[in-house]
This record gives C-alpha cells, sequence and structure tokens, in this order.
C-alpha cells in the first residue's frame, strides 16, 4: 500500500497527536479552591514497651515518628525536648496524662495535641508478632482524639504459595504503623 497526497500528511500528525496525548497531563477543570492541609504541632511520648523486646520501643517510636512527617499532616516537636519535659517533670507512667500535666505539655513545648502509646507484642521469630497502641490527646480540651490497636502476625499477609508473607517484626511494625497513621481523621 503507498501513501500518497493527502494521507502523507496525516500519519506524522496522527503520530503528534498520539506522542502529545502520551506525554503531557491530562488536565480537569478546578475551581482554583484547593483544601490545604491544617498541619498540627504534636509531640511523642516515648512509647511503653510492654512486649518484653529489647528496644521495641524505640524501632516502632522511630517508625511511627517517619510516619507522621512523611504524613505532612504534622510538626513534630523534638524529642528531645520532650524527653527533657519528661525529665524534670519526673515522669516514669508515660501511657497517661493527667489535664495538669496535659496544660504543662502545651505551654512548654507549644504543642497541640500529642500521641502516647504501648507496643504490647513485639516478637521476631520465624513468624513475626507486632502489637501496637497509640492515642492522640487533644492538649487543649484532654479529649481522646483518635485512638487505634492493631496487631498482626508475618502470616496475616500471606498469599498463595507462602508469597507475601511478612519476615520481620520491623516491617510488620512499619505496615500498622502507616495504618494507624492513615486512619488518624483531619482535625
Amino acid at each position: 500500500m503507498c501513501f500518497t497526497g493527502k494521507y502523507l500528511l496525516r500519519i506524522p500528525v496522527a503520530i503528534a497527536v498520539f506522542i502529545i496525548l502520551m506525554v503531557c497531563p491530562v488536565f480537569s477543570y478546578s475551581s482554583g479552591s484547593k483544601k490545604e492541609v491544617q498541619r498540627i504541632k504534636i509531640g511523642v511520648m516515648p512509647l511503653v514497651n510492654l512486649s518484653g523486646s529489647f528496644l521495641a520501643e524505640e524501632k516502632v517510636g522511630n517508625v511511627l515518628k517517619l510516619e507522621l512527617l512523611k504524613s505532612g499532616r504534622y510538626i513534630l516537636t523534638d524529642p528531645g525536648k520532650v524527653e527533657k519535659f519528661l525529665e524534670m517533670e519526673r515522669l516514669r507512667c508515660l501511657d497517661m496524662v493527667s489535664t495538669s500535666l496535659a496544660r504543662k505539655l502545651k505551654k512548654e513545648l507549644g504543642i497541640e495535641g500529642l500521641i502516647i502509646g504501648r507496643v504490647e507484642q513485639y516478637d521476631s521469630g520465624e513468624n513475626p508478632e507486632v502489637g501496637i497502641n497509640l492515642v492522640m490527646i487533644d492538649l487543649n480540651t484532654t479529649d481522646i482524639l483518635w485512638s487505634s490497636s492493631l496487631a498482626y502476625t508475618g502470616e496475616d499477609f500471606k498469599g498463595f504459595f507462602g508469597f507475601g508473607k511478612v519476615s520481620t517484626a520491623q516491617e510488620l511494625s512499619r505496615i500498622i504503623i502507616r495504618k494507624m497513621v492513615a486512619s488518624i481523621p483531619e482535625f
């Protein structure tokens, strides 16, 4: 088949249109009122380790702080300031907050919310097990804004022929924390 005349011009135009459509993003109409995410300044208390696993609270706490930052919804106060505050107040019980303590935290650290929690389970055996409880408290009212409790084993993610099994407690804690952070409603 031989292309001549007017058909010869249509082939490069069709190719050009195809390339433009593949390369350029598709635009949609927007009213211009893009919802701005309000970032809340919060503190994260050191987690209480009830798992019996050495340093589980630090491992899970670091993942929690990272995922909160990655969400883009929170400004985290310096963990060193939180720890210094706890030392000055001589606090030992880290998974409860009284009204007076909430007021002091708000005043001293300039935070609006506080996350407290526990690592209930952290077993890195052949079938790792991780269980985490978290609570977010509004320091203005001392109301509980959100709470979540999740526990999984590595085999909970196992599919056909054993594929998908999570093999480490660290990865399992990442999965749990991501789900927990994603479940926090906007305030």
